[in-house]
């Protein structure tokens, strides 16, 4: 129900009112009726839904969507044409690839591509040191450029590739030369750079050994990363086809992925076992190569395969969660992303509870399973407890988000609103009045989330609320006669 209160207030005093109407809890809006001006935000032409889909090798890109090309199974892909219908990427968000370097002027790289920095100082044997994240030209060393690319290439251009969150930004920071060369010191380095300038950091690579030095730059980044957010870290499980994922991935604070091919089944070679995370494309995956004579393949394009690229695609999700919501924690990115994947190849992989795996089902080969980013996504937008705002009676809660996981409903004032813990179904006790809040709680193993939504029970008892001059804003309402007559909506649903 919808009230419009009449006022002879001066402008300044109405604002007071307003404010002091909606801090009162009882009304789900309160504002002044204002004149406004319009200015309409229409060109006047309609256009269809813009998802980038015309680039040259679009249709090899079975990572981003799976048709059956090259007899794979359909939709065995991370559902990216879907979420673009909901972000492409914000120039905002920026991904840090850390790596031996990154082609800043590749015709699909470099207009994404922001800032940059070699913490190896470009020494070495090449004739063409690096510099700002530039690769040194040496044979091998292009790998950078093709994690680059699957994460956030340039899309639409009508050539090339298309990344995973083509509307982001790449950062580029060279941490190890040629395929094997690095320390403990650069890699460290490049993680201190990186936390400070990007959202995002991925490490498509393993460490012969964990290094404290790399861990407390890895804790670091993830405690005061973003304004205290965290830094999202993201590493490749490894090639090796070992039973434990390879370092740094294997760090708690790390998001570990392995690989799939477009069977939706782990390639062999992909590393696996307790702290595998999930899993993503990374077999036959089509992105930028080094341009001209020093790439892997002619025309400036490659399609690869390892972890390496699995890791990329998983970073560019997190880039389009953040493009979303920048808002918010590395624990709510890794909870959003890792409990919407999709279970893949149920007839192979059996998923259950696991220690230390708290995000849901887990599986010891592929994690919580294939990354789906449009599902996640959606269960961001709608994360939320649905249910009437003010309860007369009774009514109904309910969550879109996480609806498969068991959860417990909890009136915050039982003495006048009882909740059936199991249905969300709420119930008016007698004739009591006032407000609540209703709280959904779930746990998976050792970690608590509540999600909560703030109700009023019973009929708003406006009289009660006080203006700052002792005058009723309800009942017989009395206002200063002031020459103007100002207006203020509020607004209840009951």
């Amino acid at each position: 129900m919808t009230y419009l209160i009449s006022s002879l207030a001066d402008t300044d005093r109405i604002f007071e009112l307003t404010e002091k109407l909606y801090q009162s809890q009882i009304f789900e809006y309160v504002e002044p009726k204002f004149w406004l001006f319009v200015e309409t935000a229409s060109d006047h032409k309609k256009r269809p839904l813009v998802i980038c889909t015309n680039d040259q090798y679009y249709p090899q890109q079975w990572l981003l969507n799976n048709t059956g090309q090259s007899g794979g199974i359909v939709d065995a892909d991370i559902d990216a044409p879907e979420a673009w219908a909901i972000t492409s990427g914000s120039p905002s968000v920026r991904i840090a690839i850390l790596d031996n370097g990154t082609e800043r002027n590749h015709p699909d790289l470099t207009a994404n591509i922001t800032g940059g920095s070699d913490a190896t100082g470009g020494s070495g044997g090449c004739a063409y040191p690096a510099t700002n994240g530039n690769p040194n030209w040496c044979a091998g060393d292009a790998h950078g450029t093709w994690v680059a690319g699957v994460a956030a290439a340039v899309g639409c251009t009508g050539v090339g590739v298309t990344g995973v969150a083509y509307g982001s930004k790449i950062v580029p920071v060279r941490v190890f030369q040629g395929t094997t060369l690095t320390n403990a010191d650069w890699v460290a380095s490049g993680i201190n750079y990186a936390r400070n300038n990007a959202e995002i950091i991925n490490m498509s690579f393993t460490l012969a050994a964990p290094s404290s030095t790399v861990d407390t730059q890895i804790s670091q980044a993830v405690t005061t990363g973003r304004g205290g957010k965290g830094v999202i870290l993201v590493a490749a499980s490894g090639n090796n086809a070992g039973s434990t994922p390879g370092y740094p991935s294997i760090n708690q604070n790390v998001v570990s992925v392995g690989r799939t091919t477009n069977q939706d089944l782990r390639f062999m070679d992909s590393q696996y076992g307790p702290g595998l995370d999930l899993v993503a494309p990374g077999v036959d995956i089509w992105t930028t190569d080094l341009t001209g004579a020093t790439g892997a393949n002619t025309g400036d394009y490659a399609a690869v395969g390892g972890t390496s690229f699995a890791s990329a695609a998983v970073s560019g999700a997190f880039a389009l969660l953040l493009s979303v919501n920048p808002n918010l924690t590395i624990s709510q990115a890794r909870m959003l992303l890792e409990s919407t994947t999709d279970k893949i190849s149920l007839g192979t992989y059996s998923y259950a509870s696991t220690p230390n795996q708290n995000n849901g089902a887990w599986n010891n080969e592929v994690g919580y399973g294939r990354v789906n980013v449009n599902n996640t996504l959606i269960a961001m937008r709608n994360s939320n407890i649905t249910g009437p705002s003010i309860i007369c009676t009774s009514g109904t809660f309910n969550l879109t988000f996480k609806p498969n996981v068991p959860k417990t409903w909890y009136s915050s004032n039982t003495s006048i609103l009882t909740i059936n813990s199991v249905t969300g179904v709420a119930t008016r006790v007698g004739s009591g009045s006032g407000p609540v809040t209703i709280t959904m709680r779930y746990s998976v193993l050792s970690t608590t989330y509540d999600i909560t939504k703030e109700i009023w029970v019973g009929t708003p008892d406006v009289s009660t609320i006080k203006y700052d001059n002792g005058i009723s804003a309800g009942g017989a309402i009395m206002f200063h006669p002031i020459p103007t007559i100002q207006y203020i909506w509020i607004n209840r649903t009951s």
